[in-house]
């Protein structure tokens, strides 16, 4: 809130260029606000479609009861597929955003997250699966170190029987 006191020889044209003058501060100071409030944050990437959805709930829901820290989670969907409205209890944090249906399956899918940083002004990038549940408490601030991302990994001697690797489909 500003108030000026008009006095002797202050004339409508100097007044004018003073609430110009502010109003050009406060578009700067809230455009600052808005980069600082994106700094060391995270964004949880999720590229899921309708045949997901019963797994993608859980997987929201996961993430709003145990995922902690600077973060918000970017949903994207294809054109044409609604969430069912019993998901609004897990948009929390959650922005929606749809895409042009360009292909389908695996290679589609990596298409999406390569393209992710085009969605959102984070630093960093999560990315996570319909299928994946968090299923105990993590903090996203955690896995950055020293300004930089933490890469994790399990040894190949360790997963057994898993499939590490398959050819797209």
């Amino acid at each position: 809130l500003l108030i000026l006191k008009m006095g002797a020889g202050m004339n409508d044209h100097l007044l004018i260029g003073v609430l110009v003058r502010l109003q050009y501060v406060c578009v700067l100071l809230n455009g600052l606000k808005n980069q600082l409030k994106q700094i060391n944050m995270t964004t949880i990437f999720i590229k899921s479609y309708n045949k997901d959805f019963k797994l993608l709930y859980y997987a929201l829901k996961s993430i709003q009861l145990n995922v902690k820290g600077n973060y918000d989670v970017l949903l994207m969907l294809d054109n044409g597929h609604e969430l069912p409205d019993h998901f609004k209890e897990v948009l929390n944090n959650v922005r929606v955003v749809y895409v042009e249906k360009e292909g389908n399956g695996y290679l589609f899918q990596q298409w999406c997250k390569i393209s992710a940083h085009k969605f959102t002004n984070s630093e960093y990038i999560m990315f996570s699966d319909s299928d994946c549940i968090f299923d105990h408490k993590i903090n996203v601030d955690d896995y950055i170190a020293d300004g930089k991302p933490e890469i994790l990994y399990t040894d190949y001697s360790k997963v057994g029987d898993a499939i590490c690797w398959k050819q797209p489909t």
